[in-house]
């Protein structure tokens, strides 16, 4: 009998109800597979060579998971292959790194990337440090963040995280601005070459949400005052680590009429009055995170919730 032509493989896929059964039938061999993922919707990988098998083209590919190192060549295939993307996840969590000496994709999977796959709406490169320093999170410079920002990406991406990328700059950080639909920005421990500058440019933009600056020891009141004074959208602001910022920065969120959740952890330049003054009187502010080592505690009967305007506000604190 003659091995069974992607014609036929084809015909007998279509004739599969069952996604599951689907999802079994890429999995008896490589041509079974190849013709699978014609119609692969999503797609969680561990064993990124058998991305030359899968994607040979997945123009219905929406969601990509890959938690391995990827090289620019498996950027560049994800690129071609999968042009009507909304959702690359390419974030490492917590725990036992990646192998040393594995090679990694840089500023040109990136580009790849931005200029091909124009219907992101989330991307994540958060946590792709390991040995040495290699890895994303040390590849991704200023350069890759025009890329995203310069091309069809500026209208359509909406969530953004670039955690424990530290090679990028202010001089990267202020093309972000120009992402009109972003909604999320994620730039946790991206190091000290993140200033005010940078996070001043960021104000710009019009329907920021959620906005992540952990640990960027270099911003001060000045990006506090800019935040408070021009993202009237943003509903949660963590600021964990940022230990330069004062009372005088706290006062620009006065009567905010968005912001909800706010994080001040290792945060100690300010007092229980200063929260109380500015910080509670966000009508909507649901939950508080503070240190404390804040320069006067809170008052007892306040250790835990505080009505404002009907709700309840949740303040919890790490000792520190």
């Amino acid at each position: 009998m003659e091995p069974l032509g992607e014609d036929e493989i084809f015909s007998i896929f279509e004739r599969i109800p069952n996604r599951k059964d689907k999802k079994s039938f890429s999995k008896v061999c490589k041509k079974f597979m190849k013709v699978a993922s014609f119609h692969i919707r999503s797609l969680k990988n561990q064993f990124p060579d058998l991305l030359y098998d899968m994607l040979i083209a997945s123009p219905k590919m929406g969601f990509f998971q890959c938690r391995k190192p990827l090289s620019n060549n498996h950027m560049k295939l994800i690129a071609e292959s999968c042009p009507n993307i909304k959702i690359l996840n390419l974030f490492h969590p917590p725990g036992p790194r990646h192998e040393v000496g594995k090679l990694e994709f840089d500023d040109v999977g990136l580009c790849a990337i931005a200029e091909a796959c124009n219907h992101l709406v989330y991307v994540n490169l958060g946590g792709r440090l390991h040995f040495k320093d290699i890895g994303i999170g040390s590849l991704i410079s200023d350069l890759g963040l025009e890329y995203l920002a310069d091309g069809d990406l500026k209208h359509c991406l909406e969530k953004l995280y670039l955690n424990n990328c530290d090679r990028i700059t202010d001089n990267g950080i202020v093309h972000l601005k120009k992402l009109v639909s972003l909604r999320t920005l994620d730039l946790s421990r991206c190091g000290a070459n993140i200033t005010d500058h940078g996070v001043v440019a960021l104000c710009e933009l019009p329907n920021l949400e959620i906005l992540y600056l952990d640990f960027l020891t270099n911003i001060t009141d000045i990006s506090l005052l800019e935040i408070g004074r021009k993202c009237l959208e943003v509903s949660m602001l963590s600021l964990e680590g940022c230990n330069r910022i004062t009372s005088v920065g706290l006062r620009a969120f006065s009567g905010h009429p968005r912001l909800a959740r706010l994080f001040l952890f290792s945060c100690y330049k300010f007092s229980w009055e200063d929260i109380q003054t500015n910080v509670l009187t966000c009508p909507n502010m649901l939950y508080l995170g503070l240190s404390r080592r804040i320069k006067k505690l809170t008052p007892k009967a306040y250790y835990e919730d505080i009505s404002i305007n009907n709700h309840i506000c949740h303040i919890s604190y790490r000792p520190e």
